[in-house]
Order: structure tokens, then sequence, then C-alpha cells
């Protein structure tokens, strides 16, 4: 079974990893390609090395290996946005010999794992299938490059059931997940489901920041207030494991940039906003994290966050907490 894979950030890269210790057995060729060149390099002879596998090669230019006679072969991506994704298709569509003749499939399917927008999902769903005869699967993820690697990740999977049930897409899923959701055939749902799900996350790092300061200013151990409440019904994942595994001891470090994250909060609003469904709660939530909230605004975010600049993607999404610890002087 051959492989492309693109995109080897800080998920992409532990993916990657993980598939290949996991199906080395079963595994062709794997072609990495990553807008940066040194990135990819450095997990081909991490992989080389570690898990001794020969057969890696890095892409310079996606388009040098041809996609439309790329039979039974498996693409897959995990990239910021859509809009990335559809970049690196273009570059297939600029070459005419990468195209399948009747739009073919011939087993050929593209998985993505990165955090996309459905309707956009839709529309590199038809190219893909029309243009170079390959089928595709939204994969979206939850449980961070750190799940990546002990495979405990969620997959939640928008497309038709039939392309998720094929050897070669269990095969890279089951690699790297321990539960695989089937949200519906419809291309863009997973990943509809994902952006609802990092709402929530959003939601729920907020109110747990607002409650912990709550706690706080009553004088009560929000570390022991918390281990409590994680058995109560008011838990959460904020609450059982990035409070107490990420913030609490001041880490801030989970992996998962406050960029993407803000992405994802605007992606879940836009989303809502296409179907009428507009919340308080969500407007409040997207002000926050977004930081158009002018109560929780801090004019130098970079030295508020102790970062060397004042650069969203240097920053985790955990850095949040950060204002609402400045917002209500508090220090968890």
């Amino acid at each position: 079974m051959d492989v492309i894979w693109i995109g080897v950030g800080k998920l992409g890269k532990n993916l990657c990893y993980k598939m290949v210790q996991e199906r080395i057995n079963v595994l062709g060729t794997l072609y990495i390609y990553d807008m940066n060149n040194s990135q990819a390099n450095k997990i081909k002879k991490k992989i080389k090395k570690e898990l001794n596998f020969g057969s890696v090669s890095v892409l310079n230019d996606l388009t040098d290996v041809n996609i439309g006679s790329f039979d039974k072969g498996t693409i897959i991506s995990c990239l910021p946005t859509s809009k990335t994704v559809k970049n690196c298709i273009d570059k297939w569509m600029e070459k005419k010999e990468n195209e399948s003749k009747n739009g073919e499939t011939n087993g050929k399917t593209w998985i993505d794992f990165t955090s996309g927008d459905p309707v956009e999902d839709q529309e590199i769903g038809n190219i893909l299938k029309n243009k170079f005869g390959c089928n595709f699967l939204d994969v979206a993820v939850s449980g961070g490059p750190s799940g990546a690697l002990k495979r405990e990740l969620t997959c939640m999977v928008g497309g038709e059931k039939e392309i998720l049930e094929r050897e070669n897409v269990q095969t890279i899923l089951n690699a790297v997940s321990n539960k695989i959701v089937h949200i519906d055939d419809k291309i863009g749902s997973g990943h509809a489901v994902k952006t609802i799900n990092n709402y929530l996350l959003a939601s729920n790092l907020i109110t747990t920041a607002e409650a912990g300061a709550i706690l706080d200013s009553l004088d009560i151990n929000v570390e022991r207030a918390f281990k409590a409440i994680s058995n109560g019904s008011g838990r959460s994942m904020i609450t059982q494991q990035r409070f107490p595994k990420y913030i609490l001891n001041r880490d801030f470090n989970y992996g998962y940039s406050l960029s993407l994250f803000q992405k994802d909060v605007t992606q879940a609003l836009r989303l809502s906003q296409s179907q009428g469904v507009i919340t308080p709660h969500m407007n409040y939530v997207k002000n926050v994290i977004l930081m158009n909230d002018k109560s929780f605004y801090h004019d130098n975010i970079a030295s508020l966050y102790n970062k060397e600049q004042n650069d969203n993607d240097s920053l985790d999404h955990l850095d949040v907490v950060r204002l609402i610890e400045d917002k209500f002087k508090v220090y968890f």
C-alpha cells in the first residue's frame, strides 16, 4: 500500500509516525510532502532511524507523483485549512496528465485529517472524484498530538460508509485511532461535528476558567475543587485533563495553536449563521477567543502570555486562560 502524506505539522507528524509504526509490514512506499521541506526531511529521518523503515521519500513538488495513476493508493492530508488542501489539489490540476479518464476511481482514496470546512469539503470531494477518480473522506480527529502517538484518537468520519470500510482506509485509521465513528455518508459531516466539538471545547475552557476564578476568590483550592468536580455532573475534559495536566502546572503547551483554535471557533459561528441558529453564548465565546471582548483585551498579548512575540501561531489555545486570569486578577 503506497501512501502520499501531505502536512507534517504538530499533529500531522505524529499521525504519520504512528501509522508507519503500526503498519510497517503492509506499507509500500511513503511519500511525504510539506511546504516546510526541512520539517518533511526531519520526520523522514526519524522514521528511518527509529522505525527502520527505508521506503520513505520527501517530495519537493507534489506533482512528482502522478495522482491520476496512483491506483489503489491512499493520499492523506493534515493541513491548517481546507483552502490549503484545495491549493494542493490545484497543483495537480495544473498538470493535465494527473487527471483520470472519465473519473474512474480505481480504488484511490483521499483521507483528510484537516479540521476542515464542511462546505469546502463538498467542493473538494467533487473535484477529486471528477478530475482524479479519487474518493474522499473528511476525517476529523480529537485527542491532539499526544493522543496520536498513543493511538488514543477519536475519528469522526464523513463520506460514504462503503469507502470507510475498505481495507486500506481501515488499516490507516485503526493505526492511529482507538475509536472510529461514521457520522454520515454526506461529505463534510465529520468536519462539521469536529467544528461543533471545538466550539464546546472553547465554551468549556472559558466557563471552567471563570469557575476557577470564583473558587479562587472564595480562597478555595482550585486543584482540589476541580478534582471533586471531575467526579461530578459538571465534569468535562477541561476539568479532567487540561487544567490538571497543562494549566495548574503553568505549562500551557498542549500543542493546539491559538490561531487554529480561533479559526475553528470562527468556523463554528459561520456554520451556525448559515443555518440561522444564532446563540448569545456562541457570540460570547467567539468574542473571548478572538479577543474582541474589550474587557478581556490586553494591549500586549505576548507579554501577558510571557511569549517572545505577539503571534497567535506561537500561542497555545490554553493561553486564553491567562486572559481570564488577568481580568479577574487570579493565578491558578
